[in-house]
């Protein structure tokens, strides 16, 4: 993870990850926090992402995440998370 917190960059995904938002950007000063509602408003890449915030991630997402370090989801289970070819190793 990034030693300086005011160049972090979270992505949150999905609905129910944006009532986090406000809580994200008031304990990491300085931290820049983008938002995607669903599949069909995915950018084609996310440069500069490393958190990863919210639950049932779309699969063609990580390959858009270059920069990934952490992936932090809402829900049980990480199965489908891991076995993603797109994962990336920095993860």
């Amino acid at each position: 993870m990034a030693d300086n917190r005011s160049n972090l960059k979270v992505l949150t995904f999905g609905g129910t990850a944006r009532q986090w938002i406000p809580l994200i950007e008031e304990t990491l000063d300085g931290v820049e926090v983008i938002h995607c509602q669903n599949r069909k408003t995915m950018d084609d890449r996310y440069d500069g992402i490393q958190v990863l915030f919210g639950w049932q991630f779309p699969d063609a997402l990580f390959a858009k995440l270059p920069d990934l370090e952490w992936i932090q989801n809402l829900s049980v289970g990480v199965d489908s998370l891991i076995d993603n070819p797109d994962l990336p190793d920095s993860v």
